[in-house]
């Protein structure tokens, strides 16, 4: 890929990874001081109202997806009247959203009044809080979406993220500040607001930038935004396949159990969150590369690309079953290690997260390709079995098991996009693609066998992270060799390429 791209990938995936770790630092210290400083019926009312607006919010599913993938070829070949038409359309389809979801917000204020009537909030506050929070998600659908769709298109994703991380930081500096203060708990919320609008300033002028070409009023605009029903679906499916294993937990076991769970997931969801957050970066880079060269060098990049997220999943797979459970016996010492602590979850999870990273993978064709309307209707029918397998699951078996529901979904969702993929176009080339996820379990068994074989334990987190060092060159070893053996020419490409980029930069120095 040209320079811009690589720069503006690099930039996307480093930024994507300081917002994900930002989230993930404060996801830890921020709950526990709302309820140490304000009770912990503040924690409840937040995540009681977000359920609400999480609700609403399903009718923007689909429509950011659609409108980034039909700017694709638009932006590669400078079509400016048709970017207008495009983002005109988005832009007028989001305020009516707005609007529809501003009302719901108001209808929403008596309902939560109505249904914390017993609690020990008093009317006023509980209005408020939802109003500013409606008011913070309801900026999304008039400002943010449409800032978005542009500013992906251009393979500037870096710049959502930079917006993120400001707003994040916005919002814990002022969340630090009212604790301190022990001011009232609805500038809690006022605190998130802040952040949103400071978020909401930088994507304005970024807009501005990046329109500054095209951007003008359109009186009569017929375009119509194509594929936003089959990306509804898809979103749905996703959404509702994440949310059940909390809801099969908590209702075939209890709430202790949930939070086993939850606890369990977290480290897993941290090292998919970051093969995501990869994905996400190159995604628009690769359509636009793919829009403007050739089948042959197209296909060059994007395997060498495939091979780097081959060679992290099987890393991060390495590294999961073998530090997850010394890391939780380490992480809750001063609780029940016993409860929490349950080596089965290891094995478990790490196959739903192979499966699960198998398919960004597959998305990343999908949605270069557009074939939304192909496999929207695979992902309802694996939704439909993986729940059934849940039930199973949840009245048979023991907790431990329940990741087998997410392995399930994926991969149905993985075979499906497999075929697809391969009849609709040539990118995919199946034998080495099998081969490749063959590795991948390959390498992670070769590890649990040595973790069996040395049966050490991390009695500190120094110990942890020196273990984690060991297993992560061992991972990138035994994977790469595996990885020379299938695509040799590939994969020394993609050295000589890495080897030619890291000269140019010293050379500068």
């Amino acid at each position: 890929m040209t320079n811009s791209r690589v720069k503006n990938t690099l930039l996307s995936t480093f930024t994507n990874i300081a917002e994900q770790i930002i989230t993930i630092v404060f996801g830890f210290i921020v709950p526990r001081l709302v309820i140490k400083t304000f009770g912990s019926e503040i924690n409840g009312l937040t995540a009681f109202i977000t359920q609400f607006l999480n609700l609403f919010q399903l009718l923007q599913c689909g429509t950011v997806g659609a409108s980034i993938y039909a700017l694709y070829k638009p932006i590669a070949t400078n079509d400016y009247e048709k970017i207008n038409e495009i983002v005109d359309a988005s832009k007028k389809f989001f305020f009516k959203i707005g609007v529809v979801f501003s009302f719901l917000c108001l209808v929403l204020i008596p309902v939560i009044c109505f249904l914390q009537k017993d609690s020990s909030f008093k009317t006023w506050e509980l209005i408020i809080v939802t109003i500013i929070m409606g008011i913070n998600a309801a900026l999304s659908f008039f400002f943010d979406a449409r800032y978005d769709i542009v500013i992906s298109s251009y393979q500037k994703r870096y710049v959502l993220s930079l917006a993120r991380i400001i707003n994040k930081l916005t919002y814990y500096i002022l969340f630090f500040l009212v604790v301190i203060i022990k001011s009232h708990f609805v500038f809690l919320y006022a605190s998130s607001l802040a952040g949103k609008c400071v978020s909401i300033i930088i994507l304005h002028h970024y807009y501005c930038v990046y329109s500054k070409d095209w951007r003008k009023p359109i009186l009569s605009n017929e375009y119509k935004i194509d594929n936003r029903g089959y990306l509804l679906s898809i979103q749905i499916s996703f959404q509702l396949v994440m949310a059940l294993p909390y809801i099969i937990v908590s209702t075939f076991y209890d709430l202790v159990q949930t939070s086993v769970y939850s606890i369990n997931y977290m480290i897993m969801n941290v090292l998919y969150l970051l093969v995501s957050a990869f994905c996400m970066s190159v995604t628009e880079p690769l359509a636009n590369y793919k829009n403007t060269h050739s089948e042959e060098e197209f296909y060059s990049v994007f395997y060498m690309i495939f091979y780097f997220i081959i060679l992290i999943i099987s890393i991060f797979a390495g590294c999961f079953i073998c530090l997850d459970t010394p890391f939780i016996k380490l992480y809750m010492s001063d609780v029940n290690v016993e409860l929490y602590a349950k080596p089965l979850f290891a094995y478990t999870l790490v196959v739903s997260f192979i499966f699960m990273t198998i398919y960004l993978i597959l998305n990343l064709c999908v949605d270069m390709y557009g074939l939304f309307k192909e496999i929207h209707l695979y992902t309802v029918i694996s939704l439909v079995i993986s729940f059934l397998i849940f039930i199973i699951i949840g009245k048979t078996l023991s907790i431990e098991y329940i990741p087998l529901g997410l392995a399930c979904y994926y991969s149905i969702i993985d075979f499906s996009y497999i075929c697809i993929i391969k009849n609709k176009t040539s990118i995919l080339k199946v034998q080495k693609f099998l081969l490749s996820i063959i590795t991948l379990f390959s390498t992670t068994g070769i590890i649990l066998l040595l973790k069996k074989t040395i049966n050490y334990e991390c009695d500190t987190f120094i110990e942890w992270i020196l273990c984690g060092v060991f297993v992560f060159v061992f991972a990138f070893t035994v994977e790469f060799i595996q990885l020379i053996i299938i695509d040799r020419k590939t994969i020394l490409s993609a050295c000589k390429y890495m080897y030619k980029k890291i000269n140019n930069v010293l050379e500068k120095k």
